[in-house]
């Protein structure tokens, strides 16, 4: 390796003065840098651990520590509370409809309604648990009225589109077996795609093309509106209402479960998830 400083580059020459400076320069380096025994961390903050969300509609309101407008987060945990990680047929499966809830979600929610400048939806996958998240921000719209429109489109016209695309297909892509291949592909080439999740699930998924391509045969594009129902519809919820300090919480409207306003007693509360799997 060349080492580069100011003064030129050291490697290749070995005269005293050089191997010299390179020495200084690596004693630097060395006193700067501290090594760390933790893992590599994942892309995605670790809210919830290796627990099982409540069936339901569960709402925590907190106070945004910085910031004036509303933020809501909704996640969708996937995995079944008996395994610790979700099956990659379930995994791709999220993949595709976390695609689609983004692409219909901005052009409805985003341009058409305005209900803030950030409305995206995608999977993450928090120690090994899959999960879809949506995030809206804005100040426009309450929290509340935030969250009434979101749902509202996920049980409504995202579940009605999903149900004219799987049997009728589009006018981009053709019948709906064309359309469940285009984005299945799409779906394919997004799944696994951060190697810091790789590494730390212990599973560096050298044979990740053909390893997809039999998980993506078990799945029929029907399966989605099951999976949908299930998970998105009759799942595991929980709506993260995130209000500015100069702002009271208001009593949500919609129908929901449980409603917490302390975020850590809401969490130590949750039942950890079996500590011991096996790869389906």
């Amino acid at each position: 390796a060349v080492v580069s400083t100011q003064s030129g580059h050291y490697g290749r020459e070995r005269s005293p003065h050089n191997t010299f400076q390179a020495e200084s320069f690596t004693r630097e380096i060395k006193r700067d840098v501290r090594a760390s025994s933790s893992k590599l961390t994942d892309h995605v903050r670790s809210y919830w651990g290796a627990r099982a969300l409540p069936r339901g509609t569960t709402v925590i309101q907190v106070h945004r520590t910085t910031g004036v407008s509303n933020t809501v987060h909704f996640y969708w945990q996937l995995t079944p509370e008996t395994e610790l990680r979700a099956s990659l047929v379930s995994t791709l499966m999220a993949e595709i409809l976390s695609l689609l809830i983004h692409g219909l979600a901005y052009p409805e929610l985003r341009s058409r309604q305005q209900i803030g400048y950030t409305v995206t939806g995608f999977l993450i996958r928090d120690n090994d648990v899959d999960y879809i998240t949506f995030i809206t921000k804005g100040s426009r719209f309450t929290t509340d009225d935030m969250t009434v429109r979101v749902l509202h489109f996920l049980r409504h016209m995202f579940r009605n589109h999903l149900v004219r695309y799987i049997h009728n297909g589009t006018e981009e892509h053709g019948t709906g077996d064309e359309w469940f291949r285009s984005v299945a592909k799409l779906a394919m080439k997004n799944a696994w795609r951060d190697p810091h999740s790789m590494i730390n699930s212990r599973w560096p998924y050298f044979d990740r093309d053909s390893l997809l391509a039999l998980a993506m045969k078990q799945i029929r594009k029907e399966d989605l509106l099951t999976f949908f129902d299930k998970h998105i519809l009759d799942g595991r919820c929980v709506v993260m209402q995130a209000y500015p300090h100069s702002k009271q919480f208001i009593p949500p409207t919609f129908e929901y479960d449980a409603l917490y306003a302390d975020f850590e007693k809401f969490r130590q509360g949750l039942k950890p998830l079996p500590t011991s799997f096996t790869w389906k």
